[in-house]
């Protein structure tokens, strides 16, 4: 039986028999993938558990594997594969203002890409790192972030967007603040040449930040969360075309 469906089967035994759920499956799917050699997520929906197996960096075959249970207790195990997102129809609508949704999430979500951006697992420290907002949630009315972001509609948007969003120590953090981005800039990346964490880069090259900015730098992100996930654009639900060969979730 070939590893992926090995994988699946002992996912779904491990969902029957233990009342620990998602934890019992996360440790499961570990231990099978890497005795098999294969290369899986798991996506965790509202009202599904996935299994998506990757090859070469694209996704390939993915399994339901039942309905999912309490997703709250996944933030528990930060350093797992485990990545809670919405159904089919609203991931895309719910990852425009994630950090706003759910804080600890949305650095799983950014430590997730960062591997990705990185092309291997980086295996950082969750807990030494935070989540930064390039242009900040609160500024005063004569801030000069006002003038690159007049509209107040759009600065709304772009400051909870993705791609607003860094991930830096919580020193760097507290230092930042309010700060405009030039000043912002010399405190996430203070020597030139220095490793950056890869999803940080765009950021780094950057020597202003305004709204095409914020857009650019977030199709990037949203693009490779749709190729890692496989789902459709504005939360479609995915079709068989794009690699996951499964139906989504049922119409309501």
């Amino acid at each position: 039986m070939p590893g992926f469906e090995v994988v699946v089967r002992v996912a779904r035994l491990a969902l029957e028999s233990s009342a620990e759920g998602v934890e019992s499956l996360e440790r499961s799917v570990a231990r099978t993938a890497t005795a098999y050699g294969v290369d899986a997520d798991l996506v965790v929906l509202p009202e599904q558990v996935l299994i998506t197996e990757r090859s070469s960096g694209e996704v390939g075959r993915a399994a339901v594997v039942r309905a999912a249970p309490d997703g709250s207790k996944l933030l528990a195990t930060p350093n797992g594969p485990v990545v809670v997102v919405g159904n089919f129809r609203t991931i895309g609508y719910n990852l425009k203002d994630l950090h706003a949704r759910s804080a600890p999430l949305c650095k799983l979500v950014l430590l997730r890409l960062n591997d990705e951006m990185a092309g291997r697992p980086q295996n950082l420290n969750a807990g030494d790192l935070t989540v930064e907002h390039v242009l900040p949630k609160k500024h005063g009315a004569g801030s000069a972030w006002r003038g690159a972001f007049p509209d107040a509609q759009e600065r709304e948007q772009c400051t909870e967007a993705l791609g607003n969003l860094v991930l830096v120590s919580k020193a760097q953090n507290d230092k930042a603040g309010n700060l405009e981005f030039a000043r912002k800039h010399a405190i996430y990346f203070p020597t030139s040449g220095a490793p950056t964490l890869a999803i940080n880069e765009y950021v780094r090259r950057q020597k202003q930040w305004t709204p095409a900015q914020v857009r650019e730098r977030d199709g990037e992100l949203m693009k490779r969360l749709q190729a890692l996930w496989g789902f459709g654009g504005e939360g479609r639900r995915p079709r068989p075309s794009a690699g996951l060969g499964l139906e989504g979730p049922p119409a309501r």
